[in-house]
């Protein structure tokens, strides 16, 4: 008597799963909307920079650079690197990673023209 109500609740468990499975992949699945870059949260946002941050301290290609920044928007991509600055130093990132988005930052402002400036 004691194996056969340990065999149906393993049996009883298995169900559940396979009809959760069975309910979540096939009957309602879950809908794949990606929400865009740009709505990011702060620490996101500066997480990314970072990160651009580090590939051109690799790379050292600023255009690059701008063309991964694009990612998180429409914005400037100098204002973007700036803003993240700001959050990172609010939320104490280590002073390396702030050097570097710095780095990137005054990259940036050495590559692309200001916005109100006429090109040569």
């Amino acid at each position: 008597m004691r194996i056969g109500r340990i065999l149906w609740f393993f049996i009883s468990i298995l169900a559940g799963v396979a009809l959760g499975l069975l309910y979540g992949w096939v009957i309602n699945p879950g809908s794949d909307i990606q929400a865009p870059a740009s709505s990011l949260r702060a620490d996101y946002r500066a997480d990314t920079v970072l990160l651009v941050a580090e590939i051109y301290a690799a790379e050292q290609n600023p255009a690059q650079a701008v063309e991964r920044l694009k990612l998180l928007g429409d914005e400037d991509p100098l204002a973007v690197v700036q803003g993240a600055i700001l959050t990172a130093q609010d939320l104490n990132y280590p002073a390396a990673d702030i050097t570097l988005m710095a780095n990137l930052a005054q990259a940036l402002s050495l590559a692309v023209p200001a916005a109100g400036a006429a090109a040569p």
